[in-house]
């Protein structure tokens, strides 16, 4: 066995606490969006009717300054709320490294500066949109955008098409439940951004003892199939390389691979959480998720891929790297049956 083995084990179950505290900052983030649309709702709803359309849209105006504005001030504080956690993350994985190297590895660098940290939280893209370049700042600042766009065309239909304020202030409030959801979506992706970029930027300052990094997805129904083909993957640092989150909610993790003249645990194993059909087990860490999958019931695979790319894969006729294509997008049963007709026979 190798250090992998011992990160990998490490690593997955450090993610399970990651993702506890991702949702208490996606319940923070949540409530205080919703609070934001209330008070507009609010202030919609108590506006006089009657007023003049000039009045009216001097009004749709201030109310969508007024949602950007009281925005900001919650991305700042979640943005601010990010960068502390990365730099936790930075030491929980410095600590980690440090724990599976050997006392050889005297190129080791037992602390990154804070501020490397704090450039690549706020620099580097993320790979959730191969088509757009944005980072965890301005993924959460988008959100914001959209909404108080959002905001200021409801207000303006209900003025084209002769709302009262109640009713206007009533078409906002049907948006909540979906713009709640989003904000969470847009925290759990970020949160999980954040330690990505962190963890990497400590291999990166250690790459003299690393071979590169390992993708570790979660083995459970729930991961997507293009993190189900990442898992277990080996990467040299080269920046064109996939790092987690791949996908908005992606829940994946990367850990060292260290050089064999540097590793610690040589003789040492590991174990890595999963749930599958018979429940959660602690499975080989070097299990990787296509492996796994393949052993577990036919029910449980159709549940993480759905009955016909389940039974293709059962059949043998197509394996989970052609479910997906060169971007990571999972190809849809039309596409996969034009690109391998013969596997639908």
């Amino acid at each position: 066995m190798s250090s992998t083995q011992f990160l990998i084990n490490a690593a997955s179950r450090h993610a399970v606490l990651s993702q506890r505290y991702s949702r208490g900052r996606e319940a923070e983030f949540q409530r205080e969006v919703g609070r934001i649309l209330s008070e507009i709702e609010g202030r919609m709803a108590v506006s006089r009717d009657g007023a003049s359309t000039v009045r009216m849209m001097a009004l749709r105006e201030e109310l969508s300054t007024a949602f950007g504005d009281a925005y900001k001030v919650a991305a700042d504080k979640l943005f601010s709320t990010l960068e502390e956690f990365g730099l936790s993350e930075a030491g929980f994985t410095e600590q980690l490294l440090s724990k599976s190297i050997s006392a050889n590895a005297a190129e080791f660098s037992t602390a990154v500066s804070p501020d490397l940290v704090r450039s690549a939280l706020s620099g580097e893209f993320l790979d959730v949109n191969l088509k757009s370049h944005m980072t965890i700042r301005s993924a959460i600042d988008k959100l914001g955008v959209n909404k108080s766009e959002e905001v200021s065309r409801l207000i303006k239909d209900g003025i084209v098409t002769g709302k009262t304020p109640i009713e206007i202030s009533e078409a906002i409030s049907e948006t909540s439940s979906r713009t709640k959801a989003q904000a969470a979506a847009i925290v759990r992706t970020s949160v999980n951004a954040a330690s990505s970029i962190a963890s990497h930027t400590v291999y990166q300052d250690n790459k003299d003892i690393l071979d590169g990094y390992r993708w570790v997805s979660t083995l459970d129904a729930r991961t997507s199939v293009i993190c189900m083909t990442l898992d277990g993957q080996l990467f040299s640092f080269d920046g064109s390389n996939p790092k987690p989150p791949r996908h908005w909610g992606c829940r994946s993790t990367i850990v060292p691979q260290v050089k064999k003249e540097f590793d610690k645990f040589s003789d040492v194993g590991g174990k890595r959480p999963s749930s599958g059909g018979d429940g959660r087990e602690l499975v080989d860490s070097r299990t990787t998720y296509s492996g796994w999958l393949k052993k577990q019931s036919s029910a449980f695979q159709d549940e993480a891929l759905g009955s016909v790319r389940g039974k293709l894969l059962r059949r043998g006729d197509l394996s989970l790297d052609s479910f997906i294509d060169p971007t990571g997008r999972t190809y849809s049963l039309q596409e996969l049956e034009a690109l391998n007709p013969l596997a639908f026979n």
